[in-house]
């Protein structure tokens, strides 16, 4: 019997990708860097920022920091229309009128989930789908909402 559900928000409740790419390459042109599609892919996709901004610039505390905030500052400007995966509004209400729990993948920074469900019409999730911030950890650890 199904108890729950787990999601991973980039990719999965919405197409993010496109947008980080450019976050990404704005964010990283400054330095020298040209981020196409296939960069993207193998050197950022999938990543922590704190590991991207490690790897590539080798930056860590406060410029790292910095450069981050500027990146996610960016991607929640692109984003302010982002449109959720077709099906997924309806898919979420049926869940939860069903009462499964669920959770998703806590890698976006805490500014991010709040964003993308604004333009979706909602101002929050109800209570059985808020997400926990606290103890949040890189995905796979996953962060359950009651």
């Amino acid at each position: 019997m199904v108890k729950a559900l787990l999601f991973d928000l980039d990719g999965t409740l919405a197409d993010t990708d496109p947008l980080h790419l450019l976050a990404w390459r704005e964010a990283l042109r400054p330095y020298g860097l040209e981020v196409d599609l296939g960069f993207y892919r193998k050197r950022i996709s999938g990543r922590l920022n704190p590991e991207i901004v490690q790897d590539l610039l080798s930056l860590e505390g406060e410029e790292a920091r910095r450069l981050i905030e500027a990146k996610e500052a960016r991607f929640r400007d692109l984003a302010k229309d982002l449109k959720p995966t077709p099906g997924l509004l309806e898919f979420l209400d049926l869940i939860q009128k069903k009462g499964y729990a669920g959770a998703w993948s806590p890698t976006p920074p805490r500014k991010t989930p709040a964003m993308c469900w604004a333009p979706w019409g909602w101002t929050r999730p109800s209570s059985s789908w808020r997400r926990r911030w606290a103890g949040a950890s890189p995905t796979p650890s996953p962060t359950r909402w009651p």
